[in-house]
């Protein structure tokens, strides 16, 4: 069984007052202000407006008078307002009423299980579940995490989703370390995500090899994201599988290099190169281009990152800007 999401409630405002009340308040301001009743069937709507404010009873008691909505509203807000307040101290005490039980969580999953015919293993789907799933995971890491990126699309991986699961990390000080592949030093996405690492206190290193995209917490727990659509992952305690992808990435770590931001490149274009740029100038996005000289958008993609690399920028917009500040220089 699952809670209740508080946000199932605050979907739609609950209504003010029903139907019945609404239409015999503009009634009783339709009669100038004031509504004698001549049988039961509007008490139950007059009854409300009464609680509401927005009737009252004369000196006599025989009649009602309608008040000014402006006066009932600033008292409801005042009401309201008062209980927010209330709420959001009850909100603010959530999580330690549940600390305990959370530790007793954490502690599940750092524990792992003690046999290879225990072990967990999982497949997620969906970006927000497998960044849940990474922030879980994190959360609960007491050691070390370490990372290999692949350079393809991440939508997980965004700068929200570092923040997400290299957040508990931070503040926990453990030993944090990323591989990534060469190309991303010239993939804008990825250096912003890069960059965002290296604030945190995560180690960064290049490696010229193609990596897939793995986390492994503690030595203990793995999660190996799979180039699906939509995406996926596999998340699993096996001990054996945990240990041979740990043992790969120091493998893999040792032969890194420490990550550098690019310089601009010296030398010259290729061929293929200026014609890509001539293309880019034209108004030719990367998979238009792709499709006119044969070749993989990934192809493209290198050639765009090495021809922003030589000019010293990250952005289209940005090359376009070097591009005509060079050729303003040759006229």
């Amino acid at each position: 069984m699952t809670a209740e999401s508080p946000d199932h409630h605050l979907a739609t405002p609950p209504r003010l007052m029903s139907e019945d009340a609404d239409a015999l308040y503009r009634r009783v301001v339709q009669r100038g202000g004031r509504w004698q009743p001549t049988d039961g069937a509007d008490e139950p709507a007059a009854e409300e407006l009464r609680r509401l404010g927005l009737l009252a009873r004369d000196a006599s008691g025989s009649q009602w008078i309608a008040t000014d909505p402006q006066v009932t509203a600033a008292q409801l807000t005042l009401g309201l307002q008062a209980q927010a307040v209330n709420l959001l101290g009850h909100a603010a005490r959530v999580p330690d009423v549940l600390r305990d039980l959370s530790d007793a969580y954490r502690q599940l999953e750092q524990t792992g299980p003690q046999s290879p015919g225990e072990a967990t293993s999982t497949y997620v789907e969906g970006v927000e579940n497998i960044r849940a799933r990474l922030t879980q995971l994190a959360a609960g890491c007491a050691r070390e995490a370490a990372t290999m990126q692949a350079t393809g699309p991440q939508p997980y991986l965004t700068r929200r989703g570092v923040r997400a699961v290299e957040g508990p990390l931070a503040r926990s000080g453990i030993e944090r370390r990323a591989l990534y592949q060469s190309h991303a030093r010239h993939d804008p996405g990825h250096r912003g995500v890069i960059k965002a690492l290296i604030r945190a206190g995560c180690q960064v290193r290049i490696l010229d090899e193609a990596l897939p995209s793995v986390y492994v917490f503690d030595r203990t727990w793995v999660v190996i994201c799979l180039p699906e659509d939509p995406p996926a992952a596999l998340v699993t305690s096996d001990p054996a599988t945990a240990a041979y992808v740990a043992r790969v990435f120091d493998r893999d770590w040792a032969r890194a290099a420490p990550y550098e931001e690019p310089v601009p490149e010296p030398g010259r274009l290729s061929a293929q190169q200026e014609a890509i740029l001539r293309m880019l100038a034209g108004g030719d996005s990367q998979p238009q281009i792709a499709g006119k000289l044969n070749l993989s958008e990934r192809t493209v993609a290198g050639h765009v990152g090495r021809i922003r690399a030589h000019y010293g920028v990250e952005t289209i917009f940005q090359l376009a800007l070097a591009v005509g500040r060079e050729q303003g220089r040759r006229a």
